[in-house]
């Protein structure tokens, strides 16, 4: 069956900060890269974004996870290093749910006005294509099609 992990066991803050920042760097280069051409061809910049998740940080992570079940466990299966998976009561669920969307609708209008600053100030260097475009009448049906439908997986 192979070992159990020892959830005691830490990282150091260096591989931390790693494993914390290395997939968002990985994925804004892959942003930077193919959102320009996504834009050429038609469709919005978010549908750049989602393809980084898709491309870089889906098989980062899961390739890390599995590497780490192998070195760990000597097998390429994630019950060996997950740890955590017991059940929450189902009254929890229907405590937490609305209050993380009430949590993560109050941030988004707290920081929508930053957000909407930022561009003409301290970001005025990056390229029109670089933030996403909340206008989609702009964009085909097709288009905007391929986006929603990557977008719901």
């Amino acid at each position: 069956m192979g070992m159990l992990p020892d959830e005691t066991a830490q990282h150091s803050v260096g591989s931390s900060v790693v494993l914390h920042l290395l997939p968002g760097f990985l994925a804004v280069l892959f942003y930077v890269v193919i959102a320009p051409v996504v834009v050429v061809n038609g469709f919005p910049s978010l549908f750049a974004l989602l393809l980084a998740g898709l491309f870089v940080l889906v098989p980062f992570e899961f390739g890390h996870m599995f590497r780490e079940a192998k070195r760990r466990t000597g097998r390429f299966s994630l019950w060996g290093i997950v740890p955590y998976r017991e059940k929450l009561r189902f009254r929890l669920y229907l405590l937490t749910i609305p209050v993380l969307v009430f949590f993560g609708i109050l941030i988004a209008v707290v920081l929508s006005t930053v957000d909407q600053s930022l561009p003409g100030t301290l970001l005025s260097w990056l390229p029109n294509w670089y933030y996403f475009d909340v206008v989609f009448t702009k964009y085909s049906k097709s288009a905007l099609i391929v986006t929603g439908v990557h977008g719901s997986f």
